[in-house]
Order: C-alpha cells, then structure tokens, then sequence
C-alpha cells in the first residue's frame, strides 16, 4: 500500500528525517490495525474537524487501495449551487448507480456549520458589552444629574456673581470626562492582564489588538460627554434667582 501524509504530520512522526520511503500504519482500539503503507507523497495541511483544530494526522490513501463505506468529495465549480447540486448527484448515479449522495453543501456553510458554537458566544458577549455599555451611560447621566442638583444653589451664586455659562458647562462636562477616564484607564490595564491570561484559548487573533483599545476607550468617552453634555446643559441654564432659592 501506499499513502500520502500531510505536512504537519510527516513533522511530526518523522521530524527531521525524511519522510518519503517510511512505513505507516493506522491502528484502531481494540488491537486491530491497517497494512503497512509507504509515504510516496506529502500534502499541504488541512482542517479535518474544526477550524481552530491543528492537532491532527491526515493521511491519504488511494481509493483502490483502501475502501471506505462512504467518503467526501470537494468540487469546485462555478455557477447557481442549487443547479450543481443536481449535476453533481445526477454524475455520481451514473458512474455509482448503488451510491447514495447523503448531502451536499458549499464550503462556506460547512464552515460557518462548524464555527457556529464560537459565534454564539461572541454574538453573546458582543451583547453583554453594549448593555455594560448603555448601563455605563445611564449610571454616569444620573450622577451627574444629581450632583447637578446638590449644586443648584452654588451654581446660582456662581451666575450671580458674573461666572458664565460656558464655564459651569466646562466644569460639570469635565467633571463626567474625569470619571469616565479613570474608569476607561483602570479598564485597559485590566484587559491587558485578561488578554494574557486567555491568549490560549484564542483562535487566530491576539489578546492585544491595537484597533480595539483605541476604538472602545473613544466610544466611551463619547457615550461619557453625551451622558453629561445634558446635565451640564441643564446646569448652566439655570435661573440665578432660582437657584439662590434652592435649599
């Protein structure tokens, strides 16, 4: 027999030494095992089961040589699939009239079929992240409101004694950036060390990306001035005489 090993395998079982000319064999539980094969060939490596899954073995046999009760066949084709998908099982009737074609899918569907677990759990967590997100905003909009209204009557004394608008503005608009920033500040240092920490369990992409950490801490600081862009607003249009009132 002779077979064709992959790539990632011929590394692995053989390391440096040469692969082609060396014996191989399958071996299943239970004590029983193929016939020897020679390695005549080496192929690029492959995905057999996941997408994140570069740990195993492929190994190729001639159909000749070595009969499986049933097999997978990749075509590549151009036009409607709904057509190839006739085509194609009309081709395998008349060469294999006893075969039965169990199911055909394009590639791009096998692929998102095998990645929908981790997609689940991004689209989940992406969902979690904007609720953290508008909580943020809201929790920040009703401090600031109500430290806007503790201050209603220093704000009024302010305006009495000539301060501007523009300035109460400034001060209680700077006042939910401080907090904001702190508060982005204390988050990147936290998902800098979790990045690390999960680096392992990552799927072709790093713990650290660049675009994230400045795209997220601008969000932020965008949701922090429109959550206190209202209060502050509403601070600096207080009446004085009203707000020299205030109690």
């Amino acid at each position: 027999m002779v077979v064709i090993i992959s790539k990632r395998s011929a590394e692995r079982l053989y390391g440096s030494r040469p692969a082609l000319g060396q014996q191989i064999r399958l071996e299943y539980l239970g004590g029983t095992a193929d016939p020897w094969g020679v390695v005549v060939g080496i192929a690029g490596n492959v995905k057999q089961n996941a997408a994140e899954d570069d740990q195993g073995l492929e190994l190729y046999y001639p159909n000749t040589q070595y009969v499986l009760a049933a097999s997978r066949v990749v075509v590549r084709f151009q036009g409607d699939p709904a057509t190839m998908t006739n085509l194609m099982r009309r081709a395998v009737s008349e060469v294999f009239p006893d075969t039965a074609v169990s199911e055909i899918k394009p590639l791009e569907k096998l692929v998102v079929d095998t990645l929908w677990q981790q997609r689940l759990w991004s689209s989940l967590l992406a969902g979690f992240a904007a609720t953290s997100l508008l909580l943020a905003g809201v929790g920040l909009y009703g401090l600031m409101s109500y430290s806007a209204r503790q201050r209603t009557r220093e704000i009024g004394i302010r305006m009495a004694l000539g301060a501007p608008s523009s300035r109460i503005l400034l001060a209680f608009t700077a006042g939910g950036v401080r907090l904001a920033a702190v508060g982005i500040a204390v988050g990147i240092v936290a998902s800098l060390a979790a990045g690390r920490a999960m680096q392992s369990l990552l799927f072709r992409i790093s713990g650290f990306d660049a675009a994230t950490y400045l795209a997220i801490p601008a969000v932020l600081l965008c949701v922090a001035l429109i959550a206190t862009a209202i209060p502050a607003w509403r601070a600096a249009a207080v009446d004085p005489l009203v707000a020299l009132r205030e109690e």
